[in-house]
């Protein structure tokens, strides 16, 4: 297992994708970061999205399905779905039917595991995030792929700017406001440049944090579950990245929220609008009814504490 670690997890993607023929097709979940789907187009690769199923992983029966109309010449991105880790052996029967076929496991909103006893035979490429918002946030974000085989060279020829990372997550936002076809236009948005430190001291920064980490999301997870518990209708092992409730009136809910100072997401998106294609109807139905409530250090036990109030007043 070889590892490497850059600025961003969408980079080491970028760099994989970069790595193998021009002739694969990426499969995505319709719920993945929209950046994800930025990185692909940007690695001119084409790309298929498929929906989820009822655990919000993607459907690996549609996806067998268009992975033999392209003889196995397919990449899945797998991803692991508000952090939760399922064992999934349809994964390694797909490895054993496409010999062609590449699975990137992606655990970006997942507990870091650095002991490595948890990758899967199944996956080309395991990865990791500590950017904006991740389970471990680390002040200078980085990303950690593990390779199975030979090393990953990291694409460096790029150069990166700022604004225009801005300027094109604002387009693909409006996009998926507008549930219209996003129009990629290519620009310096992707950061692919090397950490200036080693791969121990990353994993040091990470576990210096970590039980820390651990013990707060426990706290404000219990505070939730015992203010929340009745109205939640999703299985509690969801919540390792954040605690998440499925509500039928999940915008009003969220509006409710921010107006009473708080702060909550609602991922994610349905992104099959970006490639003009019909919704995909379960990942519409879960993210309109999804709101996930931060439980890492943007939140104190007082204000889960009164966040729940607030939620179960405006729910009653």
């Amino acid at each position: 297992m070889n590892e490497i670690i850059l600025r961003r997890a969408s980079s080491i993607i970028f760099s994989y994708l970069n790595s193998i023929e021009d002739d694969y097709t990426v499969l995505i979940p319709a719920n993945i970061c929209p950046i994800v789907f930025l990185t692909i187009i940007k690695a001119k690769k084409k790309v298929k999205i498929i929906n989820i199923n009822n655990f919000f992983e993607m459907n690996l029966e549609y996806a067998e399905d268009y992975i033999h109309k392209v003889k196995g010449r397919a990449v899945i991105i797998f991803v692991r779905p508000y952090g939760y880790i399922n064992e999934n052996k349809d994964l390694d029967n797909l490895k054993e039917n496409f010999q062609d076929l590449k699975i990137i496991d992606d655990r970006c909103l997942c507990r870091p595991d650095l002991t490595y006893s948890s990758i899967f035979n199944f996956a080309d490429l395991t990865l990791f995030s500590t950017g904006y918002s991740k389970y471990v946030e680390l002040s200078y974000g980085g990303g950690l792929g593990l390779i199975k085989g030979n090393n990953l060279k990291p694409i460096q020829d790029i150069k990166f700017e700022q604004d225009n990372l801005e300027i094109q997550m604002n387009r693909i936002k409006n996009s998926l406001r507008d549930k219209r076809k996003f129009e990629y236009i290519d620009s310096n948005w992707l950061d692919c440049n090397v950490m200036d430190i080693s791969i121990d001291t990353y994993k040091n920064d990470i576990k210096e944090k970590i039980n820390t980490i651990d013990r707060h999301k426990e706290k404000i997870n219990k505070i939730y579950f015992d203010n929340l518990n009745s109205i939640c209708e999703i299985d509690e092992k969801y919540n390792n990245w954040r605690f998440n409730i499925i509500v039928e009136n999940a915008v009003e809910l969220e509006k409710f929220i921010f107006k009473n100072g708080f702060y909550a997401s609602r991922h994610y998106s349905d992104i099959s609008c970006l490639l003009d294609k019909e919704k995909c109807k379960i990942t519409s139905k879960y993210n309109y009814k999804m709101i996930n409530l931060f439980n890492d250090f943007h939140i104190t036990e007082e204000q889960a504490h009164d966040l729940s109030l607030h939620i179960r007043r405006f729910l009653r």
